[in-house]
């Protein structure tokens, strides 16, 4: 007990000796600071020319929040703001104002956090690294919350994925333009001209307010006055909704949107409103680039979007649905598809700012760049989320304006589509890129006996010989090795038609082999074709912006035979060119198979083979570089010695090309050096070359001992399975 009263007056004595001490003295460390300003309201109040605004602080019922602690940027309009403002509303005084509206201004006009001017274009990056001069944007204590639309309640997503964050209202931003932003970020004062046109730049301006005076420092906060007063942008889905000239965008957008309720979301607005209405948030999916409802650019609760922003471009009502037409001239049914439909609008999306001055060079969400011209804009805004453009002529996907769309488009041909999108569509639906299409109908596809089953999602072959069906990875890889030689690489060609003769490489697709097609007179042929005697029959051709398409009959067929037995029909039907060869591999032991095919030829890779004529072979035996002879040329295709044989199996190796399928186009990826079939055992290097210059309707082949074969055009660009078969003048010979 007693210890306990002796604490009690030891804790006394402090107290007296604190109380004793020089009151000046405390206030000295602990007291307010002289040079501190009063809190917001208060300076407002002292400066004389903001009654009005305080008057729509005191009526939004914020005259406790910003006469108190905080940390608050407000951009104050003056009193010759509000009067300009008033008078705009035929009001008098801002008695005439709603709450509403009054909150409205005021929290529009209040950010989170204090800002100066030197600072307030800094980007906090979500990584939190301070990036001076990269916002033109910050986060306002305002936004929009529940809103009825045809009795019915809802709110805007605050994300561009499907959910709804509970901690984000989905606050409207602010932009906020400085010398400093235009000299750090590459854009330019003239866009901001552009978006906020009779606007002068004053070195700090807020959308379309200029401030008078910067950084009036406040106990809690930054004050900016500003000469006009701000009041919310409208959303990308807000100004679509009240400009009827894009209703029809806004249809193809809402035909993306999706609805769904919250329990929590609920249960917020019963304790905000007392309602038991129910609340649907609001949300645009199916593929889309980005939520135009979403105030929070890409990722939510980040800072990203103090730094960027959505652009869109929307075309007017009459542009549309002509394009829409236009789009649909070969559809049955006359609907977009959701892919189109996706296509279309993603096509009139960025998820960048696309200012003006970068029109032409800023790609879209589908990594496109724009189609229309600065001629083509009919107004241009700055958005709460976005910029908006206006524009009189529709933004053209590449999906709808390559060789890709004709089939894409056309209902007729989707099993041609699908094969594409599963193969190549990527690469022909760059404008860059030139190709030629040949255009393959569902129905020839499968009169040769390919389908595809939606239901069961697989592809199917029925063998037109046997009658039997294939359903499995067989029959896809059949399908699409036909489909792959529907397409074409023209870069080099520049072919509009097909009324002279020549060769065609098709495009491969993601691990497959290239195979060419043969031309002539309008008369297109595939290995299988040629084959079968079957020809292509080009109908009628329609050209893009990479390309001519062309309408057939027939079908592309590829070669069920191997490249022994196309070697031996040449040299039944054309003995002159081909039968010294054959007889030379015919009778070769160590590379002739009894069933027609070769050692060291595979399935499914590619080949060239240089086929010399009797006579060269003829020469070459007089020479001594093949057995036989030597006064008469007569080659000996059966020789009884070793070193006879040797020396056929290099001839014969010699000539055949691997891995590659080399035709006289011109094409520039196939040229110089080429790997053939000989492998000597004897060299540090075993692999052995010819060196091939690449002409159109014109090839020379270099040995290995300097000597150049030539070409000859009418026996050469035989097709076979993956490969082609050439004439030329000259025996080529390894060292």
């Amino acid at each position: 007990m007693m210890r306990s009263i002796q604490s009690l007056l030891c804790f006394l004595s402090v107290i007296i000796f604190f109380a004793s001490c020089n009151k000046d003295e405390l206030d000295a460390i602990y007291g307010r600071p002289d040079n501190l300003g009063a809190p917001i309201y208060q300076q407002l109040q002292e400066r004389g020319n903001f009654k009005s605004m305080l008057a729509v602080i005191d009526k939004a019922g914020y005259k406790d929040i910003l006469g108190k602690a905080g940390y608050w940027t407000l951009f104050a309009p003056n009193d010759e703001a509000f009067q300009v403002f008033l008078k705009e509303r035929n009001l008098s005084s801002v008695d005439g104002l709603d709450k509403e509206t009054a909150a409205t201004i005021v929290r529009y006009s209040t950010l989170y956090n204090a800002y100066r001017k030197d600072n307030i274009s800094t980007y906090e990056s979500p990584e939190r690294v301070l990036e001076p001069g990269k916002s033109f944007r910050k986060k306002s204590t305002y936004y929009d919350y529940v809103y009825e639309l045809n009795g019915k309640k809802y709110l805007a997503c605050n994300t561009n994925f499907l959910g709804y964050y509970l901690n984000d209202n989905n606050n409207k931003y602010v932009p906020i333009f400085t010398s400093q932003f235009f000299n750090t970020s590459g854009v330019s004062l003239n866009d901001y001209n552009s978006l906020f046109p009779g606007v002068a730049f004053s070195d700090f301006n807020v959308a379309d307010a200029s401030v008078k005076t910067a950084d009036i420092v406040a106990e809690n906060g930054i004050i900016h006055e500003i000469d006009k007063v701000i009041m919310p942008l409208k959303s990308i889905e807000q100004y679509l909704s009240s400009n009827p000239e894009y209703s029809e965008f806004k249809k193809l957008l809402d035909s993306n949107a999706f609805y769904f309720g919250d329990y929590r979301i609920q249960l917020r607005y019963k304790a905000v409103t007392g309602s038991t209405d129910t609340v649907l948030i609001k949300f645009y999916g199916g593929g889309l680039a980005f939520s135009p409802n979403n105030e929070n650019y890409l990722s939510t609760g980040s800072s990203d979007a103090q730094s960027d922003a959505f652009t869109i471009a929307v075309p007017t009502n009459a542009q549309l649905l002509a394009y829409k037409e236009t789009l649909l001239k070969d559809w049955e049914g006359k609907q977009l598809t959701a892919s189109m439909r996706m296509n279309l609008i993603n096509s009139h999306m960025w998820t960048r700012s696309m200012w003006p001055s970068k029109l032409n060079v800023t790609p879209n969400s589908l990594g496109e760049k724009a189609t229309f011209a600065t001629s083509n804009v009919l107004e241009k805004k700055l958005l709460s989320n976005g910029i908006f453009y206006g524009i009189n002529k529709v933004q053209e996907a590449n999906v709808f304006r390559t060789v890709y769309s004709k089939p894409y488009l056309n209902s007729r041909y989707q099993l041609q589509t699908r094969g594409l999108n599963r193969a190549i569509a990527k690469e022909i639906t760059d404008p860059t890129l030139s190709f030629g299409l040949i255009m393959q109908s569902d129905d020839q596809f499968l009169n040769v006996g390919y389908s595809f089953s939606e239901l069961n999602a697989n592809y199917s072959w029925k063998n037109p010989a046997t009658g039997a069906t294939i359903i499995n990875d067989v029959a896809r890889d059949r399908f699409l090795r036909i489909l792959n030689t529907t397409v074409f690489d023209n870069s080099f060609l520049n072919l509009s038609d097909f009324s002279g003769e020549g060769v065609l490489k098709g495009s491969k697709g993601e691990g497959e082999v290239e195979e060419y097609l043969y031309y002539n007179n309008n008369k297109l042929y595939a290995a299988g074709n040629l084959d079968s005697n079957t020809p292509v029959t080009v109908e009628k051709i329609e050209n893009t912006v990479n390309g001519p398409v062309f309408y057939t009959s027939g079908t592309l067929l590829f070669s069920e035979k191997k490249l022994g037995t196309k070697i031996k029909e040449l040299a039944t039907s054309n003995p002159s060119s081909y039968k010294h060869f054959y007889d030379f591999l015919r009778q070769s032991t160590t590379i002739w198979r009894s069933d027609e095919s070769m050692e060291g030829v595979g399935l499914g890779t590619e080949y060239t083979v240089f086929i010399p004529t009797n006579q060269a072979i003829e020469e070459a035996v007089k020479r001594g570089d093949l057995p036989g002879n030597t006064s008469t040329g007569v080659p000996t295709t059966n020789p009884s010695t070793v070193t006879d044989q040797e020396k056929v199996a290099r001839f014969l190796l010699y000539h055949i090309v691997e891995k590659e399928t080399i035709a006289p186009d011109g094409d520039p990826d196939k040229q110089d050096r080429m790997t053939t079939l000989f492998k000597d055992p004897d060299a540090s290097e075993p692999d052995s070359y010819i060196y091939v210059t690449n002409q159109f309707k014109a090839m020379q082949i270099l040995d290995a001992t300097g000597k150049t074969a030539n070409l000859i055009w009418s026996g050469s660009n035989k097709l076979a399975d993956r490969a082609l078969i050439h004439s030329i003048d000259r025996v080529l010979k390894a060292k």
